[in-house]
């Protein structure tokens, strides 16, 4: 009798991360890598001021370039009117 009335052992009960855990951790992840990467893609020329260490990459001239680039080719090109499915 005592064994049916006995209760059956208790598991202890397992901790589960939340739904949001791993994504949130992952996005942390990136967002240091990024960091770190940022840091380490910016060197000091001989006075020690910064520049990039790829050319061209995140340079106030060279979005100047294209974009000028840009405006010159559009300038060039004749005008065509919107669509009726397209506005500007």
């Amino acid at each position: 009798m005592h064994d049916i009335t006995e209760a059956p052992p208790q598991e202890s009960p397992r901790r589960r991360l939340p739904r949001l855990a791993v994504p949130i951790t992952a996005v942390g992840a990136l967002a240091a890598a990024i960091a770190s990467a940022g840091a380490v893609l910016v060197g000091h020329d001989d006075e020690g001021r910064p520049h990039p260490v790829i050319p061209h990459v995140g340079t106030a001239a060279h979005a100047a370039v294209v974009l000028d680039r840009a405006a010159a080719a559009a300038k060039s090109r004749p005008y065509t009117a919107p669509g009726p499915q397209q506005w500007l």
